[in-house]
């Protein structure tokens, strides 16, 4: 079995259309379709978001049939998934300490920090997935969400800022 055929069957098993799993990897209909009629191979970054998001490890992605006896393969959640937990936990852990210190009038020091927080997490997630420096090099990977909520949280700070510098 080819890698296309593969891919197809792994998509098919999941009940994804060719435009949900683009979605997922942030990659054009085409993209997948053409990867899926052997016309084309998905680069190294995306090779590891379909085993991630399937669930299996690359070398059982790329050569189908051929089993993988490498025990350091593991099968842990997906990136994303893990920076997405992360993210939310950062998020109610700002919400929590926002409600407990709403008399003490540092809401703007919590905004920044939770700002600056998730920039971080978000810039880890940019990185590790190399989304952000695929946005030179890749228009389809120019919309993102994870680029759009790393410059939302840099908006954030600009805000804080600008808000510090209207009260001195």
């Amino acid at each position: 079995m080819d890698f296309g055929t593969r891919l197809k069957s792994l998509r098919q098993e999941q009940q994804l259309t060719q435009e949900e799993l683009a979605q997922q990897l942030f990659v054009s209909r085409q993209s997948v379709s053409n990867w899926e009629n052997n016309k084309g191979q998905p680069d190294l970054e995306n090779l590891i978001l379909i085993s991630e998001l399937f669930g299996t490890n690359l070398n059982d992605l790329i050569q189908p049939g051929k089993s993988s006896n490498n025990p350091e393969v593991s099968h842990g959640r997906p990136v994303g998934q893990v920076f997405a937990i992360i993210q939310i936990v950062w998020s109610l852990l700002m919400v929590a300490t926002e409600i407990i210190f709403v008399d003490r009038g540092i809401r703007l020091f919590i905004f920044f920090c939770y700002c600056i927080g998730g920039a971080l997490i978000q810039g880890i997630y940019l990185r590790k997935t190399k989304r952000l420096q695929n946005i030179v090099t890749q228009g389809e990977d120019a919309f993102d969400i994870g680029i759009f909520v790393f410059a939302g949280f840099w908006v954030g700070l600009l805000l804080v800022f600008g808000l510090l510098a209207a009260n001195s």
